[in-house]
């Protein structure tokens, strides 16, 4: 009688690939591997990066690929100098604010000026006048949509005379933004650079006076911008040597504003001195004209002055208009 015997194969175990996660993309390129989906020897498909490097600037970013990275790679930022190329230096930036130069943070310590910031000083020619400032920055506006530079009286008055001494101007000679060395004018061809007198010899004085003829001054003027007219003349007595010999006791002298047409009178000023003085005296009339508008006639209808000779020398006396000036 014949028997049959049952034999298992795989002798004593086995894995179940059904029970197996790993797919292709699980597994690195080129590896072979048992795995779900498939009973049979399947092949890797995950791409091995091996050690991924990048570089970036400030503000970059790097996106990692998909796949295999062995753990030796690295992203590493560039210098801030190789991005930041500039060649300011603090003095070029506003004093408390920051900027990145070359790398380096650096603190500005050019002053940021107000809106209105005082002149250091003044230079002026007969071409161009020149305004010294301060260093800085000048951004702050005022109310009139600029900056502005600020020069006091004495800055204005000296450009003004470097600008305009000497110019000469109808007639006239300016001495800073005052005229000097005013013509006179009795008739309408007669002009003059001084008036120099001769007087009369009475109880040991000189004496001199104008009155009723008056000596008008051309051109005429405009008084609508103005508010006042000073007149300043002077007096002096001298010896033949130019030494300063006599003694003044009274002067007085009365300017008008005329009519420019008819030269009839329209108001006036009047200046009185009296005393004894010695050397080159000046006495000073103003005219309010601020209240009048458009062009008048300016003149002196009456001056008079005495003077004292205290020794016996021969003596050459003067009087005069020395300077006129308008003021705004």
């Amino acid at each position: 009688m014949a028997e049959a015997l049952l034999l298992k194969s795989g002798g004593g175990g086995g894995v179940d690939c059904d029970a197996a996660t790993a797919m292709k993309s699980d597994v690195l390129a080129g590896k072979t591997f048992g795995g779900k989906d498939s009973d049979e020897l399947q092949t890797g498909t995950m791409v091995n990066n091996g050690a991924k490097t990048a570089s970036l600037n400030c503000g970059g970013s790097y996106t990692i690929p998909a796949g295999y990275h062995n753990g030796s790679g690295n992203v590493t930022a560039n210098s801030l100098a190789s991005q930041t190329s500039a060649n300011a230096a603090v003095g070029d930036i506003i004093k408390n604010r920051t900027a990145w130069v070359n790398g380096a943070k650096r603190t500005g310590t050019l002053e940021d000026r107000a809106s209105q910031t005082n002149a250091v000083s003044v230079a002026s020619s007969t071409s161009v006048g020149l305004v010294r400032i301060p260093f800085g920055a000048y951004r702050t506006k005022t109310g009139s949509g600029y900056p502005e530079i600020v020069l006091n009286k004495s800055q204005i008055d000296y450009i003004a005379k470097q600008r305009y001494g000497g110019v000469a101007f109808n007639g006239a000679t300016f001495d800073g933004i005052m005229l000097s060395g005013v013509a006179k004018k009795t008739n309408l061809t007669d002009w003059g650079r001084s008036w120099k007198f001769s007087g009369h010899y009475r109880d040991n004085r000189y004496n001199f006076y104008l009155d009723g003829t008056p000596l008008y001054f051309t051109p005429t003027v405009d008084v609508s911008p103005l508010k006042k007219i000073r007149i300043t003349a002077y007096a002096v007595s001298r010896d033949l040597n130019k030494n300063d010999i006599g003694v003044f006791n009274d002067f007085y002298m009365r300017v008008v504003l005329f009519n420019k047409t008819t030269f009839e009178y329209v108001d006036s000023e009047s200046v009185f001195s009296q005393g004894d003085q010695r050397g080159t005296q000046y006495f000073t009339a103003e005219l309010d004209v601020s209240g009048k508008n458009g062009q008048y006639a300016l003149g002196v209808d009456e001056l008079s002055v005495t003077f004292r000779r205290w020794n016996s020398n021969s003596v050459d006396w003067e009087t005069g208009i020395s300077r006129i000036e308008f003021v705004q």
